[in-house]
């Protein structure tokens, strides 16, 4: 397993994390995706929509919505 961040890699690289956009409200949603499956269900915390994703198209590295983190850190 590789580690999460390298000590070569820039800074905004290390802050990005795996994501999809909310197919709803179009906002960055934080994911976790440990092993190569063909689709995943997630639930966006701000617009409340359960979708499907696939894993191979929709699925890409970037930072999540700030609304999005606000929601998860019980501030909305």
């Amino acid at each position: 397993m590789l580690p999460r961040y390298s000590a070569d890699m820039a800074a905004s690289q290390r802050n990005q994390v795996q994501v999809v956009r909310c197919k709803g409200c179009k906002r960055c949603v934080p994911i976790s995706v440990e092993a190569v499956i063909s689709s995943i269900t997630v639930r966006c915390p701000v617009c409340m929509e359960r979708r499907s994703y696939v894993v191979c198209s929709e699925v890409f590295l970037g930072q999540p919505s700030w609304e999005v983190m606000r929601v998860l850190q019980g501030r909305g």
